[in-house]
Parts: C-alpha cells; structure tokens; sequence
C-alpha cells in the first residue's frame, strides 16, 4: 500500500520533469507567425528560393518581387555596399539582407530600434537557404538612414 502513495506523489513529479527535459532539448522556437515579409531577388537567384521557404516554415507571409538588378535596387534602398547580399526582404517595414537568420529577424521585430535595417552580408556557408556547414559565427549588422553601420547581434 505504501509503494502505491510513493509511485502517486512521484509520476506526476517524474512526468513533468520529463517534458521540461525535452523541451530543453527541442531549443527555443523560432516563430514569424503571421509575419509579412517581401523577397526583392534577381530571377536566378536559388537560394532566395530557398530562404523564402525558411521564413515560409516558421509562419511567414511571403510574396516574391522579382527584380533585374537586384544592385540599383541595393542602391536605391541605400544599403550600405559593405552589407550587399543577393536578395532584400522587407519585413514589417524593415530592410532585412542576405541570409538573415529568423533569431536576428525576431530581435528586430521584438525591440523595434529605430535603424533602417539588419543585414548579413554576402551569401555565408550554412546560413539560412545557402548550402554547406556553418564555418563561423555569423555576425548581423544594422544600418540606418544616415549610412551608419553598427554590429547588431552575432549568431
């Protein structure tokens, strides 16, 4: 009888711990639930294609804007040329280029700094919708209306 008032008091103990464990594992969610983004890419351009599918995985609303020269584009935009990547996503009014990992995106959403945009430079190995391994920590930039460019976050 004992035994049963010890398995009573310890399951629910023991299941709770349990899926506080797994959810541990799983890591945090990255969600752009209901999030309007709009890819500005060359039209050869794969791999804005396939992170076009990324933020469409994580929630996204995602329409394409197809462009021929996606550099007077850069420019009209004014994106600092040192941030230039192959496609442009505006998300909820802000620039976003390149590659740009969904946490940066989320960061950006979540605090609303007054900068122009964020971006990760040129088109990095394992970064989102680019093939291969991740080499090195990717460092996200931002950028403002007056050309300044600071770190934003590294990832």
């Amino acid at each position: 009888m004992r035994w049963i008032v010890m398995v009573a008091i310890m399951l629910p103990i023991v299941i709770v711990t349990s899926l506080y464990a797994v959810s541990l594992l799983k890591g945090p969610e990255l969600r752009l639930e209901g999030v309007n983004a709009v890819i500005i890419k060359d039209p050869s351009c794969t791999c804005c294609e396939e992170y076009a599918k990324y933020l469409k995985g994580l929630g996204a609303y995602v329409t394409m804007n197809i462009v021929h020269d996606i550099g007077s584009k850069l420019e009209e935009l004014r994106i600092p040329e040192n941030l230039w990547s192959c496609h442009i996503a505006i998300v909820e009014g802000y620039i976003v280029v390149g590659h740009t990992p969904a946490e940066a995106i989320e960061k950006l959403l979540n605090e609303k700094p007054p900068i122009k945009g964020i971006s990760l430079p040129g088109m990095p190995s394992g970064s989102p919708g680019m093939p291969g391994q991740k080499k090195e920590p990717f460092t996200i930039y931002s950028f403002d209306d007056k050309g300044r460019v600071n770190i934003y976050m590294v990832i």
